[in-house]
């Protein structure tokens, strides 16, 4: 027969393995999404209109 602190421990074991398959799942949709973002940080824009402006000028 089980005791009540196995039952406990087996519990804490399933909860700790079902707990690292989620967070196994987020971090692979995480990098299917975060792939499909497109970002353009505040330099990108800013040397982008500075070439803008250069192409107008030339």
């Amino acid at each position: 027969m089980l005791s009540n602190e196995n039952i406990w421990l087996t519990q804490k074991r399933l909860r700790h393995g079902v707990r690292q398959q989620a967070e196994q799942k987020t971090l692979a949709e995480y990098e299917k999404f975060n792939t499909q973002q497109r970002i353009e940080s505040d330099f990108d824009r800013d040397v982008k209109k500075l070439l803008q402006k250069r192409d107008a000028q030339e």
